[in-house]
């Protein structure tokens, strides 16, 4: 009798290891694992046991060494992922792990984080380390994996935020609910892997008190206040960006598609050209009081392309349709500072555009 079970584990170490052992204890033990699924036997309950092993800072030979040193001793072992890293096509990049770790790539230990090691039960704990510093070594790599994965998602929560304000700052309800809805699954997800990272950070603190000695404490903590400062740095310089992207109307918001498309957008231009272009781009300017000049060259070669210039409380400065290819001037005669929205709609457009103005 066998049984097919699909599961994601945010704690890919501790809890895999507790649902597994439940498993066996219910009596079905693992033939095959895949990425999001388990396939099991029936057997007797509580005939074999289970522990997870995190090997993704190890190089393709090193883990298939310390494979065939786990079978040898009479282990079944299983390849299984965690998808942890930042992965482009078949290649992988552990920013945690060091030397040839960091590269992964299929085939090789793409895909090949953890392994699960089987043994039959025999009375005999359980441990694969033993000794405390290979413990604190191990737990140190697999807590930076779970810090870059939860500095990844909030990467993801930072950007998803600063759309959302773009989007209502723009107008754009419905994008910035779309954005919204996604910083709140970003956050969701961090704050699921950020209960195995505190919860490794605890037992590594209580084993560094166990160990405690001058020459060991002192080159670990500094190697794991980096580890933290680091990505930190990075995630927060990243967050800083986008926000100001958003404050300097540097960022494009729109909806639609675009075949061919090559745009480059500064603090004074906005240009690109595409093969064709369906649905709305726009950005937002802060003009100071006063005539500001707008010169735009359309290129038409075929479908539809609407222009407008809008103020922040909907004062209309400009609102053509349907451009010809022609180059011309828009005036903007601006009261008081204002935080001007530029709107370009197209249906099935292909050319080009190019705005320019002087701050």
């Amino acid at each position: 009798m066998t049984k097919h079970v699909y599961r994601y584990f945010f704690d890919f170490l501790d809890g895999q290891t507790q649902w597994l052992n439940r498993m066996a204890a219910q009596g079905w033990r693992l033939v095959k694992c895949r990425q999001l699924s388990y396939m099991f036997e029936s057997c007797p309950p509580d005939e074999y046991e289970y522990s997870v092993e995190f090997v993704a800072d190890r190089s393709f030979s090193d883990l298939k060494a310390y494979k065939d040193f786990l079978e040898n001793m009479g282990y079944k072992v299983f390849y299984k992922n965690c998808n942890v890293g930042m992965a482009i096509g078949k290649i992988k990049w552990r920013l945690w792990a060091t030397g040839a770790g960091q590269i992964v790539t299929s085939p090789g230990s793409y895909f090949k984080e953890l392994l699960i090691v089987e043994k039959k039960k025999d009375g005999k704990p359980f441990e694969l380390h033993t000794d405390l510093s290979d413990k604190l070594y191990l737990y140190k790599r697999i807590r930076n994996a779970y810090l870059w994965i939860t500095g990844c998602m909030s990467v993801l929560l930072v950007t998803c935020l600063s759309f959302a304000v773009g989007c209502l700052i723009n107008g754009s309800i419905t994008e910035a609910i779309f954005s919204a809805l996604g910083m709140m699954l970003c956050a969701l997800f961090a704050f699921f892997w950020l209960k195995p990272f505190h919860r490794i950070s605890k037992r590594m603190k209580e084993w560094e008190e166990e160990a405690k000695t001058d020459e060991y404490e002192a080159p670990q903590k500094v190697k794991g206040l980096f580890g933290l400062i680091a990505p930190a740095a990075l995630f927060l310089l990243f967050g800083a960006t986008m926000f100001w992207g958003v404050a300097g109307g540097n960022v494009i918001y729109g909806s639609g598609s675009a075949l061919m498309l090559v745009s480059d957008s500064g603090r004074t231009h906005w240009n690109a050209s595409y093969g064709q272009l369906n649905g709305f781009r726009q950005r937002s300017i802060d003009l100071g009081e006063g005539m500001h000049i707008f010169t735009v060259e359309i290129v038409t070669e075929s479908g539809e392309l609407d222009l407008s210039i809008k103020g922040k409380d909907g004062m209309v400065y400009y609102d053509e349709s349907v451009l010809s290819t022609s180059i011309f001037k828009i005036h903007v005669d601006v009261d008081r500072k204002d935080k001007v929205i530029l709107r370009l709609e197209a249906k099935n457009h292909s050319g080009s555009y190019k705005i320019n103005w002087k701050e």
